[in-house]
């Protein structure tokens, strides 16, 4: 009877041991490695991150100064690991099968990334209307086009204004006839390095002299 007793006794300890939580342990699994570079060098701060559909998320880890890493106590399944770090190529590694109650090595080495470097470019930005139809502009406007100026024989851009705005005007400043001193109006448009100017000048849409020192 004594026998008896002590056998059930001890099945049923057997059958809680395999039902209880804390047995899960012996059905979970590990997964360790070390991340290095091209030269076998310990990569520090190493990202690794474990996916898998067994689980809402994935499990994150760091590898440290040895470049180790270590999961523990994941359950058994398949998974993506992806291994990230700035300034090397990111690796995954899809159809990792890990066993329950087993443990598994898994060792990386990345690659540098491409060089890369971002350029910003800036640029006056373009006069708002220079699109708009000079027949929707509320003043007057004189045109003068490559015929203009080869009828006329003009030297330059600034003899043509002079020849047909009457209310343009050259002063030989620098005794060079392709750098006169404009004047529009009691407004000033020069070669003259320091002399404000009053003119604004554009070229396509975007001015190409500015106020307060710049040349034209």
């Amino acid at each position: 009877m004594n026998r008896r007793l002590a056998a059930i006794v001890i099945a049923g300890v057997a059958w809680g041991l395999a039902t209880h939580p804390s047995a899960a342990q012996g059905q979970t699994a590990s997964l360790d490695g070390r991340v290095t570079d091209e030269q076998d060098g310990a990569l520090v701060g190493v990202t690794v991150a474990a996916r898998t559909g067994r689980l809402p998320q994935s499990v994150v880890v760091i590898t440290d100064a040895t470049g180790h890493y270590q999961f523990s106590d994941l359950p058994g399944g398949i998974y993506t690991l992806t291994f990230s770090l700035s300034g090397f190529q990111t690796q995954q590694h899809e159809g990792v099968v890990l066993q329950s109650g087993t443990a598994r090595v898994l060792s990386v080495r990345l690659f540098l990334a491409p060089l890369s470097q971002r350029v910003d470019v800036l640029a006056v930005a373009p006069l708002l209307g220079a699109g708009v139809s000079r027949d929707r502009v509320p003043t007057t406007v004189t045109v003068i086009d490559a015929d203009d100026l080869q009828r006329r024989r003009a030297v330059s851009l600034a003899d043509a204004l002079n020849g047909q705005i009457g209310a343009v005007t050259l002063t030989d400043t620098t005794t060079n006839i392709f750098q006169p001193t404009l004047r529009f109006r009691g407004f000033t448009a020069s070669p003259l390095l320091g002399l404000p100017q009053g003119v604004a000048v554009y070229q396509n849409g975007i001015r190409i002299n500015e106020p307060f020192g710049d040349t034209v």
